[in-house]
């Protein structure tokens, strides 16, 4: 069974600080990617120990070239992936039997929630009028079955609709925004994450695809004047000042697009080139400070 093993940094179990999230801060190279690299390691190990035979780690986390996992680390018959290679098309996905999602978050407007957002800065995502989280889009990305989710205790309640019943482990408890509390010590979390990966792929014949209907509304809300830069592209119509909307009949063809083009608009200063360090680090600061809400209309 090969595996792909997509990776997110805000539900790794030992981040406890938004600053270990982010190169422009010294955490980031002090404990995040260490910390990263140990999830995902007890992950690919449990994976194994279940019965996969090959695993590809895709870091989807923000836009850094940096793979943040350290991959000397990781045991034989494991790949790498960039995230362009998963976002551009299924063709990475196809290539494998099922999909784990480590270290995820919850959805925009989750008030217990470490950082939480979905998929942007200040944006929401919709499928038929029911607002979805990042572990969704992804499951719809790769049409592979999701053999389990590890992440924000917040996230474990909104694992619904298309991937309900997903196997879920929660490895910390927001503060707030800007702070969590791992639920395990180092070594506890290694093994529980470890062991629940391995009975994941255990069960995995019990798992299938998330599906999608054969036509839907997908839907995204965005502060107006950011809502301003996406209307009337990617076939989104203005449904209300902050939302933007279209039928889709197929994830790739229909929702994907839009959803890029509202990605790149609500991250366009934070991920210039032009944006000075410290200015992204104010932004930053600012978004880990934000009271967003879950819908604006």
């Amino acid at each position: 069974m090969r595996v792909l093993l997509l990776v997110d940094m805000e539900g790794i179990s030992q981040i406890a600080s938004f600053r270990e999230l982010w190169p422009e801060y010294s955490e980031y190279w002090e404990s995040g990617k260490e910390a990263t690299t140990l999830d995902t390691l007890a992950a690919v190990e449990g994976l194994f120990t279940g019965g996969a035979t090959h695993a590809t780690i895709c870091v989807l986390h923000g836009p850094p070239d940096d793979p943040i996992v350290d991959l000397d680390r990781m045991p034989e018959n494991v790949e790498w992936a960039s995230a362009d290679q998963f976002l551009k098309n299924d063709a990475l996905a196809r290539e494998h039997d099922a999909c784990f999602q480590l270290g995820w978050h919850a959805r925009c407007g989750t008030p217990d929630g470490f950082m939480s957002h979905t998929n942007g800065l200040d944006m929401r995502v919709s499928v038929d009028g029911k607002p979805v989280t990042e572990v969704h889009v992804n499951a719809w990305r790769s049409g592979l079955p999701l053999l389990g989710v590890t992440g924000d205790e917040a996230l474990g309640r909104q694992l619904d609709g298309a991937v309900e019943g997903t196997p879920f482990l929660a490895v910390k408890k927001a503060e707030n925004r800007r702070e969590a509390t791992p639920l395990y010590s180092p070594e506890e979390s290694f093994a529980a994450i470890q062991a629940f990966a391995a009975w994941s792929a255990e069960h995995a014949g019990e798992r299938a695809p998330a599906a999608i209907p054969e036509r839907f509304v997908f839907a995204i809300s965005l502060p107006p004047w950011l809502a301003d830069r996406v209307d009337g592209q990617f076939e989104l119509r203005r449904t209300s000042p902050a939302v933007l909307a279209k039928s889709a009949t197929d994830w790739w063809y229909d929702a994907e697009p839009a959803l890029a083009g509202a990605m790149f608009a609500s991250f366009s200063e934070l991920f210039s080139p032009r944006t000075e360090p410290a200015r992204r680090r104010e932004l930053l600061e600012a978004w880990a400070n934000a009271n967003e809400a879950e819908w604006l209309i």
